[in-house]
């Protein structure tokens, strides 16, 4: 659709890749700035692919199963917006799971800074395989800082025969501890580019990055 501007407000024009397709959306900037001694952040959603959505609002330092009263996106509806939401001006994590699964990491943005009467929206856009996303912040009428998603899914197929028992990990992050083949496990988030380790009865095998 076209949208309509008014003259003498403020917009951004926001660009995003979804299916292989480049979309755009309008983006008011003139709310009004709340009081002094506080701040506004709100989450706008354009990841219809990935689904129902929770998206947690901490404390830097506050653990994931530690989170409480995320904000929902519980319909295929996009792009969608929350209401602003308030808050005293400082730094916060903003992670996004699957809707009702923390175990479920889509997006970790580890530093969103709002300061006194801020008007701040947080991004979400689809990462390249739809699931995982990509973070932005925009500030209104000032500063915008891209988060790209570092993490990649990956699930172990093992189609060995023999009844072999196939692992697999990369680094520190464990994508299947020991399946016996033929087996096919759930996926499993590890930084992108890592080195793969996959293992069958025990001995190494090569594996591709």
């Amino acid at each position: 659709s076209v949208p309509t501007l008014t003259g003498g407000n403020h917009y951004t024009l926001l660009a995003y890749e979804s299916g292989g397709a480049v979309k755009t959306v309008v983006l008011n900037e003139d709310y009004a700035a709340p009081a002094a001694g506080a701040a506004q952040l709100r989450i706008y959603n354009t990841a219809g692919d990935a689904g129902k959505l929770d998206v947690y609002i901490t404390a830097p330092n506050v653990e994931l199963a530690d989170a409480s009263s995320p904000v929902s996106f519980t319909t295929g509806t996009v792009p969608f917006s929350t209401a602003l939401l308030t808050y005293s001006p400082g730094t916060y994590r903003v992670r996004v799971t699957g809707n009702g699964n923390k175990a479920d990491l889509r997006l970790d943005m580890p530093a969103v800074t709002i300061a006194s009467q801020q008007v701040a929206t947080v991004v979400l856009t689809p990462a390249a395989g739809g699931v995982l996303l990509n973070g932005s912040t925009l500030v209104q009428q000032s500063t915008y800082t891209a988060v790209r998603n570092t993490n990649v899914r990956v699930r172990l197929a093992a189609a060995v025969s023999g009844n072999a028992t196939v692992a697999a990990s990369s680094g520190s992050s464990t994508i299947d501890a020991g399946s016996v083949a033929p087996s096919f496990g759930f996926y499993s988030l590890v930084p992108a580019a890592g080195p793969l380790n996959i293992s069958v009865n025990g001995a190494s095998v090569a594996a591709p990055a």
